[in-house]
């Protein structure tokens, strides 16, 4: 999965590999008013909204889970990181959030966790609707209390598989092995180009 911010001398900075991708490269460019080295780097508001990025897609973000509402979430990290009262999501934000959302949900380990997450609430929800009171129309039980069991027996394992599935799917990753594994080398070619105009 992609790692857009890295420590550097203990200081967060962006990744280098992110500049290869187009949306990412766009607002390291942009950012001509805050200071950053000859390589573009520890420029302090595109480093913020790489931050913002992170901290509003990421399914490792806190503030997905605790903020699920876009507008609040949006003003809590945007306060957090300190933003420009006059900051919003602007057309290349958009573009950079669906570029990183895009990369999170074509990576399998995510889809797979994703799936067993679906199919575990699913049970969870048929459990919660069990009601030993219920009879079919010959007066037998409508739920068998053996299979209940069952499945709550099996329940600790589900839990920690999930969580298995979780670290697994969320563990950081070097963007450019994912690439070169993958081998998605088109995503780099946008990149490219634009340095010819």
């Amino acid at each position: 999965m992609i790692k857009l911010i890295i420590l550097e001398d203990n200081k967060p900075v962006f990744n280098p590999e992110i500049r290869m991708f187009k949306p990412f490269k766009r607002l390291l460019e942009r950012d001509k008013s805050s200071k950053g080295d000859a390589d573009g780097r520890k420029k302090l508001i595109s480093t913020k909204e790489l931050a913002f990025i992170y901290w509003f897609i990421d399914p490792r973000s806190n503030y997905v889970d605790v903020y699920p509402d876009e507008k609040i979430r949006t003003e809590r990290i945007k306060k957090h990181l300190d933003l420009p009262e006059e900051w919003k999501i602007d057309v290349d934000i958009k573009e950079a959030i669906d570029f990183y959302k895009e990369q999170i949900n074509i990576d399998f380990d995510m889809m797979y966790l994703e799936s067993n997450i679906s199919a575990a609430s699913k049970t969870r929800d048929w459990l919660m609707s069990v009601d030993y009171s219920l009879r079919d129309s010959k007066g037998k039980m409508f739920y068998d209390p053996l299979h209940v069991a069952k499945i709550n027996k099996e329940a600790g394992g589900v839990i920690e598989g999930l969580k298995m599935l979780k670290n697994k799917a969320l563990k950081p990753e070097s963007l450019s092995t994912k690439i070169r594994g993958g081998g998605e080398k088109s995503l780099f070619e946008d990149a490219d180009t634009e340095d010819d105009e």
